[in-house]
């Protein structure tokens, strides 16, 4: 999440290279006017779905979403980081594990929970097509890295 909002902010190549494809604006977040909490749902499909219903605001959408919203890490919480050096004040510094990392930026490695799926059955439809893919929108040959975020 953190490279899209860079994104956002720079509005510059190098940082809508560094945010994972399934990550960036699908055409319907550029040219419809939507709400902001969208653009930080993780699936393309969903996203879309979630501009073309208004109906369902965040007060509808957040509580179930941030109650079930997971990302499937199989090892233990204490592996995200590692320990890389001691600075000058004799305090450990630590990195993040880039398998972590590398985990993260996998679509197919996030979820959501049965409330939500249960809740919103077409949604969680779409967020287990967009998982099944490393990336489920393209937007080939089109260039939006300067239009303006929503």
């Amino acid at each position: 999440m953190a490279t899209l909002l860079k994104w956002m902010v720079l509005l510059d190549k190098q940082s809508w290279d560094l945010m994972p494809e399934w990550l960036r604006p699908v055409p319907s977040q550029l040219t419809t006017p939507h709400s902001a909490w969208i653009d930080r749902i993780p699936w393309p499909r969903a996203r879309d779905y979630l501009i073309v219903h208004p109906e369902i605001t965040l007060d509808d959408f957040a509580a179930t979403y941030s109650s079930g919203f997971e990302l499937n890490w199989p090892y233990e919480p204490s592996s995200v980081l590692l320990a890389s050096s001691v600075n000058g004040n004799g305090t450990a510094e630590s990195v993040t594990n880039p398998v972590y990392e590398e985990h993260m930026r996998q679509i197919r490695n996030w979820t959501v929970g049965e409330a939500f799926r249960h809740k919103f059955p077409e949604l969680a439809r779409l967020i287990d097509l967009d998982s099944g893919q490393d990336c489920a929108t393209s937007i080939s040959g089109q260039s939006i890295v300067n239009h303006s975020p929503r």
